[in-house]
């Protein structure tokens, strides 16, 4: 092939800023693949991104996805199957089995209620467990835990103690 008296440098600049681009798909979304179809499948609240701006932890709902024995008719199937998920994604994501760990780090993920009956999970959420639980094939979503203040006013028709 003759080139001509410029080169091929628009060719050339295009071709770098190509390989720039890939490289840091790959090494942001681990991977080539991740960097092709997205790694992150779990669907998360928006105001959760939002909060973890503001403060270190926040307050969620991990929704796991269910299966043939977490939707088991079987009540005590069901809450086994749901209890041993739990414990899988726990684990995952506070990494609280691993050998060789000198110091203990602050945990991604802190339990405030294991629900019995429902596949699902609340706590407070670091940013690096919001990221684990993105990427993790067991979360269905992640939800925000709206806090919920009881008001009496609303109570008293309910009550019908205005009778």
């Amino acid at each position: 092939m003759i080139v001509g008296k410029r080169g091929n440098l628009p060719g050339a600049v295009l071709v770098v800023a190509l390989v720039i681009i890939c490289g840091y798909f790959i090494l942001q979304e681990e991977g080539i693949t991740g960097a092709i179809v997205g790694v992150e499948g779990s669907e998360v609240d928006h105001q959760i991104i939002k909060k973890l701006d503001q403060q270190s932890e926040v307050p969620v709902i991990i929704e796991l996805k269910d299966d043939s024995q977490t939707t088991s008719a079987n009540l005590e199937q069901k809450k086994q199957a749901i209890k041993e998920k739990q414990k899988e994604v726990l684990q995952e994501l506070n990494d609280e089995d691993k050998p060789g760990l000198i110091f203990t780090s602050k945990k991604d993920f802190e339990v405030d209620k294991k629900f019995t009956t429902i596949n699902a999970v609340s706590g407070k959420v670091t940013k690096a467990g919001i990221k684990k639980l993105k990427k993790d094939s067991k979360v269905k979503k992640i939800s925000y835990d709206y806090p919920i203040k009881p008001l009496l006013s609303g109570s008293v028709p309910v009550v019908k103690a205005d009778q």
